[in-house]
């Protein structure tokens, strides 16, 4: 029988990981914590869809690299390498000797990296040189900075945008499958010269905000200032913020967010925001701003690997994960996201409002407001608006039924005759239906002719 506080550990469960304490004296808790920044999904957080956070065409960094569905990818990659060091008259020692020096750094990046990645360091090594050019070939690509590639390539091509690049877009935004920035940083050095001193590069990381941010949302332009990324993930994701989280004071727990029917019907008015930022959502005098809340195929794979990293990641704020209990709120049922869409806060390709409706729903699953959030502000005037509202509602219903009492029941023989009335009205009808009908049933109507008359 099981022990009622879980399994029994095993013998071999009770063997001491010594490189793991080995590595573990050589730098605090908190350091080790620090440098992590590309996490695997805990079972605990698997969402019902546990393919959200499997990658269905290529790998890119250590967690998925090698399976089978996705190796058909690799010959893409070495040919991307070609094309890079042809082009740019560099030789691979060049981009190997520039990550040498932070390999230690882009290992301490990954949470969970096999003992295989770290007993051979110059595996790893080449796994980031060959992911992250494949990396920097599609972005440059894209973008129309290298035309090297045939117009029918599979991948690097109009043709390839148009049959796979949407996997290659859902498989590069997913939590397991990042790779540190730093490699694309140095690359860029490599390639363009910017090394001045030890160490030092010329802001290569600006350059490497235009081409993701310009790839994964190029709706959005110029690019604005988001800083330094820990990789593409999270660039998309402050791309999506616009800026740093803001430091605001905390709210207590708060009852739900009225849904956009019931706060329609309470005489909330609806506008689009300024900005296109999930941050820029504010209600005043009446007003509910809020940004366009775009919901296509890859919508839901791309939440979840984003709320997934903002759970794991312990620096990271909880916007996303904010915003999508705010907008669960909102969208609480089929009707609420009828109205939404009718008023153009929500662009959908999913055909029906129950599709989106249930798309919140599944997102926002074990979803809560961080008590630090601008957003609960929101939350909590609206509450406070619907609350007056339905108070004056129900005054005036007040005011209307004592009105009618004053001015019509006076005594309480006003009130005797008007159901007096009322029943001898009902009384009449009944009379003259039961009268109709008998005159009928005696009269029936003459059968039809069985024959056309002549």
């Amino acid at each position: 029988m099981a022990s009622p506080t879980g399994p029994r550990p095993t013998e071999e469960s009770l063997v001491i990981d010594t490189d793991r304490l080995s590595r573990l004296k050589q730098s605090t808790e908190g350091d080790l914590w620090t440098k992590h920044s590309i996490y695997k999904v805990p079972p605990y957080m698997f969402h019902p869809k546990k393919n959200a956070y499997e990658p269905h065409l290529v790998s890119i960094g250590p967690y998925h690299h090698g399976k089978p569905h996705l190796r058909s990818m690799e010959e893409h990659k070495h040919r991307a390498l070609h094309h890079l060091l042809k082009r740019s008259n560099k030789h691979i020692d060049d981009y190997r000797k520039m990550l040498s020096d932070v390999l230690q750094d882009l290992m301490d990046s990954y949470e969970q990296l096999d003992d295989k990645w770290r007993d051979d360091r110059d595996k790893f090594l080449q796994l980031m040189i060959l992911d992250g050019i494949f990396l920097l070939e599609l972005l440059c690509s894209y973008s129309g900075i290298i035309k090297d590639y045939g117009i029918n390539d599979p991948v690097f091509s109009f043709h390839g945008s148009v049959n796979i690049l949407h996997y290659i877009v859902s498989d590069a935004l997913m939590v397991e499958n990042q790779l540190p920035l730093l490699v694309l940083e140095r690359m860029v050095a490599v390639e363009s010269g910017t090394m001045v001193e030890k160490d030092k590069f010329m802001q290569n990381y600006k350059i490497l905000n235009n081409l993701v941010v310009g790839f994964f949302i190029p709706s959005m332009k110029p690019v604005p200032e988001i800083g330094e990324g820990l990789h593409v993930l999270d660039l998309v994701r402050k791309g999506m913020i616009l800026g740093p989280p803001a430091n605001t004071s905390r709210h207590l727990p708060s009852d739900v967010i009225r849904s956009a029917s019931d706060l329609h019907d309470a005489g909330v008015e609806f506008r689009r925001s300024k900005t296109e930022s999930i941050r820029d959502i504010t209600f005043s005098n009446g007003i509910l701003s809020l940004p366009i809340f775009i919901v296509e195929g890859g919508t839901e794979s791309f939440y979840l690997n984003v709320l997934a990293f903002e759970r794991l990641h312990p620096s990271t704020g909880r916007e996303v994960s904010s915003f999508i209990a705010f907008m669960y709120g909102l969208i609480n049922s089929e009707k609420d996201a009828r109205l939404l869409r009718s008023l153009g806060f929500i662009q959908s390709t999913l055909g029906s409002d129950e599709s989106i409706a249930d798309l919140t729903k599944e997102l926002a699953r074990d979803m809560y407001f961080d008590p630090y959030s601008p957003l609960c502000e929101v939350r909590d005037a609206l509450n406070l608006f619907y609350k007056k509202s339905m108070k004056q509602w129900s005054k005036r219903i007040r005011e209307w039924r004592s009105n009618l009492m004053q001015n019509y029941f006076k005594t309480p023989w006003t009130l005797i005759s008007v159901v007096a009335a009322a029943f001898l009205l009902a009384l009449t009808m009944t009379q003259t239906y039961y009268t109709a009908l008998a005159y009928y049933n005696n009269n029936p109507a003459p059968n039809p002719p069985t024959t056309p008359p002549h």
